[in-house]
């Protein structure tokens, strides 16, 4: 049997470049991400907090990078092991934040794993 995939869906809202959607990270690792066609922008670089109401800020890896991902719309952007993906598993609430703002309210699509206790 496979691994259970989760996705969640998180909207980054018209004129906006921050997700409006906060995702609860405490349980799941984030494997992958779906870009939709109309995304504007080729870069996406994410922010936690340690409550869902909390101050989110910029995720950094542990060389002192910025976390991002090249992205460009209607694409599959998987993190496999990278340096960013490492940093995001230690993220408990999480948002994304694209490089360029949105026209039109957009929807990506995370793919999760559980976190195995």
């Amino acid at each position: 049997m496979g691994v259970k995939l989760e996705r969640a869906e998180v909207l980054i809202e018209d004129g906006e470049t921050v997700s409006t959607t906060v995702v609860d990270m405490r349980e799941r690792y984030l494997v992958g991400i779906y870009i939709p066609s109309g995304f504007e922008g080729t870069a996406l670089t994410f922010q936690a907090a340690h409550a869902s109401g909390g101050t989110f800020l910029a995720v950094y890896e542990d060389a002192g990078n910025a976390v991002s991902f090249t992205v460009a719309q209607s694409r599959y952007v998987s993190l496999g092991s990278s340096a960013g993906a490492r940093a995001i598993e230690s993220v408990p609430f999480l948002k994304l934040v694209a490089g360029t703002q949105q026209t039109g309210d957009i929807t990506l699509i995370l793919l999760t794993v559980p976190r195995v206790a």
